[in-house]
């Protein structure tokens, strides 16, 4: 997939007095490494009137959805952004992840994980280019799918431009 960069407008939210306001989110795919941010209600000014920056769990429910876009795509798009979001920056590999997944509890900090991977036989293991590595010391990447680039790359351009975008 070529490098792009896509603005989207998922719709708008009401505020508590009834003041509607636009939802923005900004995809950029660049050498290989996938950026998710968004923004609601962008002013001007630079403030915006919701928050900004990794909103996925701000985001809904939307109160009118923008052209092209419905609570299923909407759906779609949180669990591809939470999935894929800084893909070049994983402390551990998929296996590494799956156990503290399994096993570890939430917000375990550092040291929990690679005592807990540690446990399991899989703090150090070996890479497959045959290089041994112990959780932590350096970023993975873990490229995207072809796909789910084509899909992210499709969704509806915005159809108002906002005053800012990240």
């Amino acid at each position: 997939m070529i490098d792009f960069t896509n603005v989207v407008r998922i719709g708008s939210k009401q505020t508590y007095n009834g003041r509607y306001y636009s939802v923005y989110c900004s995809i950029k795919y660049q050498e290989g490494r996938l950026s998710i941010t968004g923004v609601e209600g962008p002013l001007s000014g630079g403030n915006c009137i919701g928050g900004c920056g990794q909103i996925y769990d701000h985001i809904k429910p939307i109160s009118r959805y923008a052209k092209g876009w419905n609570k299923k795509l909407l759906d779609k798009f949180i669990e591809l952004w939470r999935l894929y979001h800084l893909n070049d920056m994983h402390a551990g590999t998929p296996e590494q992840d799956a156990c503290i997944a399994r096993y570890g509890v939430k917000n375990m900090d550092y040291r929990d994980k690679c005592q807990l991977l540690e446990d399991h036989g899989l703090y150090e293991v070996t890479l497959p280019d045959g290089t041994l590595y112990k959780y932590g010391e350096s970023w993975l990447r873990r490229d995207v799918p072809e796909h789910v680039l084509d899909w992210l790359y499709e969704l509806p351009n915005t159809d108002k431009n906002p005053a800012w975008t990240l």
